[in-house]
């Protein structure tokens, strides 16, 4: 391949970060690809098992060209689009549709004019990403699988999809105690109003040395489910190391087959939801069902049991909080290897707190968010690798509502 043109600066990899960290302040070598003078510091982030630490990576200023000095330099990873040192640093938020911020996917052209100065000339998205170039029939399929959980307020959630047309609506079992009755006729009102698909998340099954854990409750809650009329369901991969699962398939298949009987036979879906590694957990440690040959293993093997509809429930939080195996495999991954085996989602955000903790179940506020964008989800959808499916938006503290209507707003 032809050698960058004097004057700007590709860092590519981490051999050619270090070369350019090691530079004296005031050097020209040409190890790094170009000659260049260090200045004031650069941060750059990078990802250490989901969280993100700030390092000084560049240390680089403007130096107009006198014989190949470096005049720009352009670098990524922090998926923003950003300027710095006065236009000598230049920061692309680039063409990972899972991380990009602010935008679509995009890349970026700059010109040099005739006096040697780069000028940044403009960034090209790829088309029909945003809202405003999605076709009629694409928004129209799109906000009537956009949804809510109710999570632990689900009197408060129905009224709130029933007032909005909220076409899609997720339970949690148990959430509402005794008012069963009170419940239904709440449901009652939403489907009138236009609900089409009601959900519920069921409770876990784990399994312990001494052996399977909340199969009563499980099957209790598929009767109720069955009982208020709900449309699909959704229930975790189970709660056991990943390292004991295949040993021990055999007794949670049949813990799966007993707790799930309620709904064998009947046309309720039934979505199995990946998990994701938790503080502490490490590769030898960690459950099972963090990726997707053992979701897509797992489904298989439910299918197998008679009588019923058993399908893929992603959750993108889950996924994107996953390290190291978000890495391994992004979210647009997960979309490619069991998109066409989905029958729903979870959306939500993830933030990192101040301890570099990072938090699921946060508002989604926008499509082009950190750490959650869409891009990938709306390019999986249009391009038909993610089946149209019901999409729940699953934020606590009663943001729901509001990530709902910030979503419907921007995708109008």
């Amino acid at each position: 391949p032809s050698p960058p043109p004097d004057g700007v600066l590709l860092i590519d990899s981490s051999a050619g970060r270090a070369a350019l960290a090691a530079l004296p302040v005031g050097s020209r070598k040409s190890e790094v690809g170009s000659q260049g003078t260090r200045h004031s510091a650069f941060d750059i982030r990078h990802s250490t098992f989901g969280e993100e630490r700030s390092s000084p990576l560049l240390a680089v200023t403007h130096v107009p060209p006198d014989g190949g000095a470096i005049g720009l330099t352009v670098a990524g990873h922090l998926h923003i689009d950003d300027v710095r040192e006065n236009g000598a640093c230049r920061v692309l938020r680039g063409l990972d549709p899972d991380k990009a911020i602010g935008g679509p996917p995009c890349f970026a052209t700059v010109v040099r004019d005739e006096s040697g100065l780069w000028h940044f000339e403009g960034n090209h998205e790829i088309e029909g990403v945003r809202p405003a170039e999605w076709t009629p029939a694409f928004r129209d399929a799109f906000l009537r699988d956009l949804g809510l959980s109710t999570m632990y307020d689900p009197f408060g959630g129905l009224a709130f999809a029933t007032a909005e047309h909220v076409p899609c609506v997720e339970l949690r079992h148990a959430s509402w105690g005794d008012d069963t009755g009170a419940l239904a006729e709440a449901i009652v009102r939403w489907r009138e109003s236009g609900g089409r698909v009601l959900s519920m998340h069921l409770p876990d099954l784990r399994f312990p040395p001494e052996g399977p854990q909340g199969v009563d409750r499980v099957r209790d809650a598929c009767e109720t489910a069955r009982r208020l009329g709900c449309n699909r369901v959704t229930l975790h991969v189970p709660g056991i190391p990943a390292c004991d699962y295949a040993a021990r398939a055999p007794e949670v298949l049949d813990a799966y087959a007993r707790a799930l009987a309620p709904l064998a036979g009947t046309d309720t879906a039934i979505g199995i939801e990946n998990m994701h590694m938790t503080p502490g957990e490490t590769p030898d440690t960690r459950g099972f069902g963090y990726t997707p040959d053992e979701c897509r293993a797992f489904i298989d093997a439910l299918r197998a049991l008679p009588g019923l509809d058993i399908g893929f429930h992603l959750d993108i939080g889950h996924a994107r909080n996953n390290a190291p195996y978000s890495s391994l495999f992004p979210v647009g991954t997960w979309y490619e290897q069991l998109g066409a085996e989905c029958n729903g989602m979870h959306i939500h955000q993830v933030v990192q707190d101040e301890r570099g903790k990072m938090l699921n179940h946060k508002p989604l506020l926008g499509f082009f968010d950190k750490l959650i964008a869409l891009s990938s989800l709306i390019l999986a959808r249009r391009d038909g690798l993610l089946r149209p499916v019901p999409m729940f938006l699953e934020v606590r503290e009663g943001k729901g509502p509001e990530s709902l209507l910030a979503l419907r707003a921007g995708g109008r």
